[in-house]
């Protein structure tokens, strides 16, 4: 389930902040990344991910979380994860090499501070809305 997508003002750009609850499974991920596509406007630089409240992931969220993240680098922009340092999702995504490719962060305010180096050249479009991300 995905709550209210929130937008942060960084000193670098608009960041979409998006918290994620129940299970991130084969079930749920059509849903959930048909959702983000829709949330992530073209002008932002990125989208922050919490994890925090979710239960479950399988490997089709894994591969959801690498998608995600490759739309939004095609688009110019990027994708920061939050998940607490202990709990299933964790361990999960530590047998993945998914930090490798996608920052994770403990907590909400890390990750956005995380965008506050990035340039807002190297962000999204100023036209359109994230739905329009290549697949």
């Amino acid at each position: 389930m995905i709550s209210s997508p929130q937008t942060h003002h960084t000193a670098a750009g608009k960041v979409v902040l998006v918290q994620l609850s129940g299970d991130v499974d084969l079930v749920a991920g059509p849903r959930i990344q048909e959702q983000l596509a829709s949330i992530v406007s073209n002008a932002a630089l990125g989208l922050v991910l919490d994890l925090s409240g979710v239960r479950y992931i399988d490997s089709a969220g894994v591969r959801l979380l690498f998608q995600m993240g490759r739309r939004l680098e095609q688009n110019r922009q990027q994708l920061r994860l939050v998940v607490p340092q202990r709990g299933l999702v964790r361990r999960v995504l530590a047998f993945t090499s998914l930090e490798s490719y996608i920052r994770i962060h403990p907590s909400a305010d890390a990750a956005l501070a995380d965008f506050e180096g990035v340039s807002d050249q190297a962000g999204g479009h100023p036209e359109g809305r994230g739905g329009e991300m290549a697949p």
